[in-house]
């Protein structure tokens, strides 16, 4: 067993015996479907994602596994383009749509297998100019959510998963690693190292993080009625209003964690070329 196998192991542990087996057959089965490109993986602050990619680059992805708590979910990152005449697709964004599995043999239907055969054809020519299929991990968040439903998850209602609001912002920003909280033009916000990753606004509707404008795209695209960009060149740079009222505690902790390893990357840039003029 090599390193990046034992790594994911390790990711996949975290999670019940069932959800975790779960998880690698639904593995097992895409990874078939794809024999050339790159397998992306990335231990985020909500779940254990497999995207499968003619590169090594996320954006071009076309295609994702994520594994959560209870359930394991397949993503279709440009389900919007694609015929649905079995109207399995669920998503109400932009651009992103999902099928919720309930065992991994859902792979194998012939809804779902046609559908990953046409957004496979849309990328034919750059799947067929990849190499052999490799596994990649791309990130492991430091802060995560558990992995393990709580006792008291069953008993939460959509509505509470729906609206995260003010309170769940702040734990979820205060919950990353040298988190601290402060106040910046009469509104809270949270810092790492110093430096805002977020902040959220006096009305509590609203907050912000600092994505790249990359990943701004990425949101705004997938959610377009809970992320807008700021408006100016802070907007242009990345710096993302999140509205509360419509979005998920996990796509909310996506987001966070994102911007605070944003911060806290470019702060480390920093202090290198700082240490490098010093010698």
């Amino acid at each position: 067993m090599n390193i990046t196998t034992r790594q994911i192991a390790s990711f996949a542990a975290k999670y019940t015996p069932e959800i975790a087996a779960f998880t690698m057959a639904a593995r097992k089965r895409v990874r078939t479907l794809f024999p050339r490109g790159f397998e992306l993986v990335y231990d985020n602050y909500n779940a254990l994602v497999f995207g499968y990619s003619p590169s090594e680059r996320s954006s071009e992805a076309i295609v994702s596994l994520a594994a959560y708590p209870r359930w394991v979910t397949l993503f279709f990152l440009d389900g919007t383009a694609l015929n649905d005449p079995a109207s399995i697709l669920e998503g109400s964004g932009r651009r992103v749509r999902r099928v919720t599995l309930r065992a991994p043999g859902d792979l194998d239907s012939p809804d779902v297998r046609a559908l990953i055969r046409e957004a496979r054809a849309r990328a034919a020519e750059a799947f067929s100019a990849a190499p052999a299929l490799s596994t990649v991990i791309k990130s492991v968040s430091a802060k995560q959510r558990p992995r393990r439903p709580s006792p008291g998850a069953a008993r939460r209602t959509r509505r509470e998963d729906r609206m995260p609001g003010p309170d769940v912002f702040r734990r979820i920003a205060l919950g990353l690693k040298g988190a601290s909280e402060g106040a910046h033009m009469g509104h809270p916000d949270f810092r790492v190292n110093g430096r805002i990753f977020a902040t959220l606004r006096a009305d509590d509707q609203w907050g912000m993080v600092k994505l790249t404008p990359e990943q701004q795209r990425e949101f705004v695209t997938a959610k377009p009625r809970s992320f807008e960009p700021e408006n100016g060149a802070w907007g242009r740079q990345g710096c993302t209003r999140v509205r509360l009222a419509t979005l998920d505690e996990e796509t909310l902790g996506e987001a966070m964690t994102l911007a605070w390893q944003n911060t806290a990357r470019k702060d480390a840039g920093r202090r290198a070329k700082a240490g490098r003029r010093l010698r």
